[in-house]
């Protein structure tokens, strides 16, 4: 993992800046990573990536108005041109 990697270098001796530029990361994105990690008390669950999309859609058309809706074609549509 690349945080651990910039750790790892931070303890060596460099800087955020330098370990960062070394491993081809950009600076901003360590810390987010590290805000991340802090907003959830050092949790590893933290690291995680999640979604910010909702699990589910309350206003979502209801599924049997979408078949009712495929097995009745608007008024006047005859379906694609055949050739």
């Amino acid at each position: 993992m690349t945080l651990l990697k910039v750790f790892a270098c931070i303890e060596d001796g460099d800087t955020v800046e330098q370990a960062t530029r070394r491993l081809g990361v950009k600076r901003q994105y360590f810390y987010f990573w590290i805000r991340r990690l802090l907003s959830v008390n050092c949790e590893l669950y933290g690291l995680q990536d999640y979604f910010k999309r909702p699990h589910n859609s309350p206003n979502a058309t209801n599924e049997e108005v979408i078949k009712l809706a495929s097995r009745n074609p608007p008024y006047g549509w005859l379906g694609w041109p055949q050739k």
